[in-house]
């Protein structure tokens, strides 16, 4: 098993790599668990239904012309493709890309307390499937 310590994680948005200002990403991915308990059953069954995904990335900030706030700014409530992977390196088995579409629910320009590093939020909602390629 190869086990890795998170440093380096790719992450773009609508063509844009983003990379260089996340500082932490999220991604799970879930299935609605349906029940499909019957009269008699003496224990729940269930039956995996839709299934969604969540993308939230925390990034240090700035306010650059054409920078992250202002992309993202822009983008609030629409879909964009989005990429991310482990790393930033090569597509591969040890490094798969999660490629899909997702809107972007929320962004939060200013997360921060007096005395710390600026920083924002962003969290996408799923808006069709994700792709996960291995590929280079």
């Amino acid at each position: 098993m190869a086990i890795f310590v998170m440093t380096d994680a790719y992450v773009m948005i609508g063509g844009t790599d983003y990379s260089d200002w996340v500082k932490s990403v999220q991604f799970p991915i879930n299935a609605e668990l349906l029940d499909s308990t019957v009269m008699g059953a003496t224990y729940r069954t269930r039956v995996g239904g839709l299934k969604d995904w969540t993308i939230t990335v925390e990034f240090l900030q700035d306010f650059v012309d054409n920078g992250l706030d202002e992309v993202l700014f822009g983008l609030l409530g629409t879909s964009v493709a989005l990429k991310v992977r482990p790393t930033s390196g090569t597509i591969s088995t040890a490094n798969p890309e999660y490629q899909c579409d997702g809107v972007l629910e929320s962004w939060s320009p200013l997360n921060n307390a007096v005395g710390e590093l600026a920083g924002s939020s962003a969290v996408f909602r799923s808006n069709g499937a994700i792709t996960r390629d291995v590929s280079p």
